[in-house]
């Protein structure tokens, strides 16, 4: 098949970075970090998407877990997903999310020597109340009493406008009640531009109705999320980095064998 004349690809200089700093962060170096807020609880934030296998008749769930700011992490391969209607809307089972929260747990306190204090769930699709339990049993269970589930939709159906000649400010949180829109790609004040070709759409963000944090403060940690992807030097990603390796570890598990990869496999396949 040939390839279309058409096709954009990055300038070279921007492949060149990207490379550089991929392989860097695969090398077990990370190349930059957030800074730790010592006031803040020590969380723990937990990206879940689904994935089907090669022949696209099985629907599994992939996770990848982001341990701390620092970026270290985990692929865990959960169980088989449910779907609520002809494939749509996939979920887990009360027991089968209580086992994936474990193994992450067990997993950060490997690493940590001690486990979290809060556990953030960014899901892919609706947070269904069963899945709900299965979480808060896996909690109990290791004492921890904090947690936050978020449904992060891609795309909304509301939108805003800002006054001018571009769209809105990287950043902007609208409070919608019991969701929120977060603009997490838009006009940056440094370059005094929106560094993009699309008008930007902002994420939508549904907790449960059990998390214990307000909206504002889930909103800020999404964006903050957005710039630990080691894999790209781009600054705004639109999607917060759980979410997004979610869907590579989906993407490379479906060709390995079922089971658990290393966190260094982590750097090695993403």
């Amino acid at each position: 098949m040939k390839r279309s004349k058409n096709r954009q690809t990055q300038p070279k200089a921007t492949r060149a970075w990207n490379l550089l700093n991929a392989l860097f962060y695969k090398a077990g170096k990370v190349p930059w970090r957030l800074l730790p807020d010592q006031a803040e609880y020590r969380t723990s934030f937990l990206g879940i998407g689904f994935y089907r296998d090669l022949d696209g008749q099985q629907l599994w769930t992939s996770t990848a877990q982001m341990f701390d700011e620092r970026g270290r992490g985990l692929i865990l391969r959960g169980a088989r997903a449910q779907t609520e209607t002809k494939g749509r809307h996939p979920y887990l089972t009360a027991d089968d999310a209580e086992d994936l929260v474990a193994q992450s747990i067990d997993a950060y306190k490997a690493h940590h020597k001690h486990v979290p204090a809060r556990i953030v769930v960014l899901k892919t699709s609706r947070i269904r109340q069963e899945e709900a339990e299965g979480i808060h049993a896996a909690l109990q269970r290791f004492g921890i009493e904090l947690c936050d589930m978020v449904w992060v939709q891609e795309s909304s159906p509301i939108a805003i406008f800002r006054d001018g000649n571009y769209p809105v400010l990287r950043g902007t949180f609208i409070d919608l009640g019991e969701k929120g829109l977060l603009y997490t790609r838009g006009s940056v004040p440094y370059y005094g531009t929106y560094p993009g070709l699309r008008v930007p759409r902002p994420l939508l963000l549904v907790p449960h109705e059990d998390s214990d944090s307000p909206l504002w403060k889930i909103a800020e940690e999404v964006l903050a999320l957005t710039k630990v992807n080691w894999n790209t030097t781009q600054f705004d990603q639109k999607l917060p980095a759980p979410i997004k390796a979610s869907r590579e570890v989906g993407r490379i598990l479906k060709h390995l064998p079922f089971g658990s990869v290393a966190a260094s496999d982590f750097r090695r396949y993403t």
